[in-house]
């Protein structure tokens, strides 16, 4: 797959490292093209944010659902 600097890797690509979901010479390559771009950086960056935020927001439902109605804050 050897990467060029100039062509950068899909969104798919970018978001199956994220989640460490890419392996062998794919994910090389990745790395590699990483190491020198920095819109791939960014990119890894934002994609890195967007995962936090879901899980956080994930979690927050979770622990909503699990509280009992008297438990949760009156509405204002």
């Amino acid at each position: 797959m050897s990467l060029i600097l100039s062509e950068h890797p899909s969104d798919h690509v970018v978001e199956r490292y994220a989640t460490n979901d890419l392996a062998g010479e794919e994910k090389n390559d990745f790395e590699e093209h990483l190491l020198l771009c920095h819109t791939c950086q960014n990119r890894l960056t934002k994609s890195d944010e967007y995962l936090v935020a879901l899980r956080t927001a994930t979690r927050t439902i979770r622990e909503l659902r699990s509280c009992s109605p008297r438990s949760l804050p009156k509405p204002r």
